[in-house]
Parts: C-alpha cells; structure tokens; sequence
C-alpha cells in the first residue's frame, strides 16, 4: 500500500471538476504536494471506484490495481520502507515528497530487508546510525502514529523517538526491548515486560482538544478498542521522528521498522481497522 501521491510517481492528472465526489477510471497521480493536500491515504483496485469528499471530483488516467482506503484524517509524513530499494541517503524524501530525511549509517548497522515488502532494520545496539524526519508536531496538533515494527530480542532501547527532547520527551514503539509503548510526554504505556519478536502494528493518538493519548495495539488481530488511554496536560507530540536510539544516540533499540506513518488528525477507531486490514497480509497476519 502507498499514498496516492506516491503510487503512481509517474503519473499526471488529467482533469479536475468542483463536485463532490472523487471518480477513478484507472490511474496515475503526480507527486505534486498539491494532491498530498486533496488526498488521504488511498491504494485503489482495478475497475472504478468512488469515494465522497469534500475537495472536488478528480478525474485521472492509468493503471491501479490495489484496494481503495477511506479514512478520516490526511496523511502528511510516509516513511515506508516499500518505497525505497536500499537505505536511504540524506535529502531522500518520505513517500509524500513532504518531507526530506535526514540519514547517517557510517556504521552500517542500519539496512534495508525485502521481505514483508520492505523494512530497515537496525542490526545492533551501539553506535549513532539513524534515519529521522517528519514534522514538527510538539504543540497544538493533534495527530496519529501509525507504526509497523518488530523488535530484536538482543538489545532495549527507544524505536522510535522525537529527534528534539527540547520540549517533550516522545516516544513510541519499543521501551526497553518492550513492545507496544507510548509517551508523549508522559506514560500512555510505558511497559517493563512483554518482549517478543512479532510483528507489531500499532496506533498511537494525541488529541490536543481533550489532553488525551491513546495507543491501539495488535498483531495478528485487529484493535477492536484503545488498549490504553491517558489524559494529561502535559503532553504532545514530536519534532521529527527519529529511528532506533534517542537524539543524543543513546538507548539504541535494533530491530526493524517497515513504516511509520503520521496523520493530522485523529483516527477514529473505525479507521484503524480499515488500515489495519489494509496492511495486515504483508506482515503475515
């Protein structure tokens, strides 16, 4: 699965009218950061597909082949492993062409797997190698994490970590060898036991209005509600994400990340599911 700004990178639109539904008669999009903004994530199946929005009737050309995905809330920063052949370089972007990354893998401890349709994977836990970008989300937004992940039982540390502790202390994935964490700012869950190396996909949500974390976990099986919600004043979001270690490079977690994807809003409980069933098969479940 992709954004639709990133299927189809080749692609050009072909036409656009003000009405009030999206019709697709197969397709190819631009990677202008103009559709990132009329889009949410979408992947689309062969045939025609409809979907309401509010933003106008897009009409284009091409070839598509996957399964379209409606959610609430846009998709703004897409680090997916299964748009890249190799790690990336710094000045390579997240699937959105958003976001520029910034990258330092002097070690080498950091590769990129094929299986499961893309993953990094961060083979020890020493050194500062490390992958970060994204936007800056510490204040005033509210948003969702979603995180495909598993850990490596040789070491404990932060899988994924705000790059700037300058305001908040943010983290999610993995405390500490232990899955299925998230604290931004503050516990939503910060586990001490659990350690496994399955495959995790997880929904991490920050609702600014109310002050309140929520963290959807699973494997192999769909959330069917928030596994842990939190309220506290104090908490927030992150400025860029970075992967395997904190900012200063310590606490460096190995494992691999297939994908970390962050929308600008929160995503109802409805939505997770619809993504979790959308990724579901390239993680064997």
């Amino acid at each position: 699965m992709a954004t639709i700004t990133r299927l189809f990178p080749t692609g050009i639109l072909q036409s656009t009218v003000a009405l009030d539904e999206i019709t697709y008669s197969s397709i190819k999009i631009s990677t202008s950061s103009v559709y990132a903004a009329l889009f949410d994530e979408v992947s689309l199946a062969a045939g025609t597909a409809e979907r309401r929005t509010s933003t106008g009737t897009y009409m284009v050309s091409g070839y598509f082949d996957e399964t379209l995905i409606d959610i609430s809330a846009i998709l703004i920063y897409d680090l997916d492993a299964t748009t890249f052949s190799a790690v990336p370089t710094t000045g390579n972007k997240d699937a959105t062409g958003a976001y520029s990354l910034t990258v330092s893998n002097a070690g080498s401890s950091i590769t990129w797997n094929s299986a499961n349709g893309g993953s990094f994977v961060k083979s020890n836990n020493v050194g500062t190698d490390v992958i970060y970008g994204g936007p800056n989300y510490v204040t005033g937004q509210s948003y969702s994490v979603f995180m495909a992940y598993k850990l490596s039982a040789t070491s404990a540390g932060r899988l994924l970590n705000t790059q700037s502790e300058a305001s908040k202390d943010w983290l999610m994935g993995a405390y500490n060898g232990n899955p299925s964490t998230f604290y931004p700012n503050y516990a939503v869950n910060l586990p001490s036991s659990g350690a496994d190396t399955a495959w995790h996909l997880d929904f991490a949500t920050w609702d600014t209005t109310t002050s309140t974390g929520k963290l959807y976990t699973s494997t192999s099986v769909a959330p069917a509600a928030a596994a842990y919600s939190v309220t506290n004043a104090i908490g927030g979001g992150f400025n860029q994400l970075r992967l395997f270690s904190r900012s200063a490079g310590t606490e460096v977690q190995s494992g691999n990340i297939a994908f970390v994807k962050v929308y600008n809003g929160v995503l109802t409980l409805s939505d997770i599911q619809t993504l979790y069933n959308a990724y579901k098969t390239r993680f064997g479940y």
